[in-house]
């Protein structure tokens, strides 16, 4: 993993333009990743250079797309454990519709896995407040986070605290839809945020809350 500063190179990962190309939106629901989110995202892991990325909310395999693209746009190997199931805790469908969006994750994954043989994704099917466990029995430590599965704040807080502890020195941790601001749409993921920056998490982790597309919550675990 290479040199990242959160605080420093914001404004840098911000602005830059960049050319990023992700697979076109076919579910019903548009949950996918807001592009100029996903440059920032882009911009940051080139800088970064992570060997272990992890994703909760694999979705569409949209935010898979923007983190190979970066990688491969370096030559880095990386691993990302993305983990989604056929279902959500807020969101009532049908069986065929979970399996109709079931289709097309496997199909990006796929896809992706073959234009960037560099990046080694690895689905895993399962809730994360189950799956994540086991990640981190295996001795998985990881350099970037990205959680955009639950958005309320008890799910939020269930993978944090399974994870913050297996976090490589340096590591980048980003919370999607939800930010300090009071606009967001889901003020219980506010919560998350607030209680993070009066915790005992904020003397190890610097961070940054932006209203910038869908409204983030990025951390990085400080030097010891």
């Amino acid at each position: 993993m290479s040199k990242f500063s959160l605080l420093e190179d914001w404004n840098f990962i911000s602005l830059k333009e960049v050319e990023i190309t992700i697979p076109p939106m076919r579910w019903k629901r548009q949950w996918g990743i807001n592009m100029v989110n996903a440059k920032i995202m882009y911009n940051a892991l080139v800088l970064l250079k992570p060997s272990v990325i992890i994703e909760t909310g694999t979705f569409e395999g949209h935010g898979c797309a923007v983190m190979a693209q970066a990688l491969a746009s370096v030559g880095k190997e990386c691993t990302i454990h993305t983990i989604d199931y056929d279902g959500d805790p807020l969101t009532i469908e049908s069986e065929s519709e979970w399996k109709k969006l079931r289709s097309i994750r496997e199909e990006n994954l796929d896809l992706l896995c073959n234009r960037y043989p560099n990046v080694h994704i690895q689905f895993h099917d399962g809730d994360s407040r189950q799956v994540l466990p086991k990640l981190v029995s295996d001795g998985v430590k990881w350099d970037f986070f990205f959680q955009d599965s639950m958005h309320f704040y008890e799910g939020i807080k269930s993978e944090w605290d399974i994870l913050k502890n297996a976090a490589n020195e340096g590591a980048v941790a980003v919370f999607d839809d939800i930010s300090l601001s009071p606009k967001i749409f889901s003020q219980n993921g506010r919560l998350f945020c607030e209680k993070f920056i009066k915790s005992h998490d904020v003397t190890c982790w610097d961070y940054v809350s932006t209203t910038i597309g869908h409204h983030q919550f990025w951390v990085q675990k400080k030097e010891a």
